[in-house]
């Protein structure tokens, strides 16, 4: 006997998800994806991704190397040869319908490589190493004065001067072929801070 809650729920679910009819067999597949996920792929803001549900389904379901499928036939893991089953036409239909269905497709996956990345990512570390540092020193950082401030300190307080920034950012550029990163740089012109 079902309770009150799962009676309603039930009827529910045979009005709407099945159309007035319980079946006699069903099946659901939940697919949980965290933040992390998101941001192997640049995509760790909530808005876009909402806003971009059906190519979210997209990647997990229907590329290259799905997060779930359902086959044609039963897999050979003895041989590890599961990715030369055939999809269920059955279940490429529901996949369509469902990354078709949920809405917008315009986000673009673009896996972060290791070693390169974007301006804003790289800013995000950097604004959050500079305020744990303030916040250990109980620094407030309210501006963005505050927090050229705080990292004029921390450059005092680990010996790095103006010549160790230009060196440092000179190797860096050397590496991006920048021009003009090879320039001298006078140590005399170096004033401590």
């Amino acid at each position: 006997m079902l309770g009150d809650n799962e009676a309603d729920k039930q009827a529910a679910m045979r009005d709407l998800r099945w159309g007035g009819a319980i079946p006699s067999k069903a099946t659901r597949v939940e697919l949980r994806i965290l933040r992390g996920w998101f941001a192997k792929w640049e995509c760790d803001k909530a808005q876009p991704i909402l806003d971009n549900m059906g190519a979210v389904v997209r990647r997990i379901l229907g590329e290259e190397r799905p997060f779930f499928r359902l086959l044609e036939s039963v897999p050979d893991r003895k041989n590890k040869n599961q990715s030369r089953c055939k999809t269920l036409p059955l279940w490429e239909a529901i996949y369509e319908k469902l990354a078709t269905d949920s809405g917008k497709q315009d986000l673009e996956f673009k896996k972060v490589r290791w070693g390169v990345m974007s301006q804003r990512r790289a800013f995000a570390m950097i604004k959050s190493y500079l305020i744990r540092c303030a916040v250990e020193r109980r620094k407030p950082i309210r501006t963005i004065e505050d927090a050229k401030e705080e990292l004029e300190q921390l450059s005092y307080l680990n010996d790095a001067n103006d010549w160790t920034w230009h060196d440092d950012w000179s190797k860096k550029a050397d590496l991006y072929g920048l021009p003009g990163s090879a320039s001298s740089f006078s140590k005399s012109d170096d004033v401590p801070f």
